[in-house]
């Protein structure tokens, strides 16, 4: 009988830790052009922090499917 595939809590860990840390840095390297454009410093910060539980939301699901059916 095949056994159950478990998630691995520390890549999961690194891998939410990578995607916080490139949310700052979006944040920081495109605050001023946002603000510029916008009138609103936190434009692309929004769509980077969104995108990336969309993508976090389907990587979850994906985690889920058993792969050798």
């Amino acid at each position: 009988m095949a056994r159950k595939l478990k998630s691995d809590r520390i890549l999961f860990t690194a891998t939410i830790l990578l995607v916080a840390i490139s949310i700052v840095m979006v944040y920081s390297a495109s605050a001023a052009i946002a603000y510029e454009r916008f009138g609103r410093a936190s434009t692309f910060l929004i769509k980077q922090a969104l995108t990336s539980v969309l993508c976090l939301a389907l990587r979850a699901e994906f985690m889920r499917i058993e792969y050798r059916t």
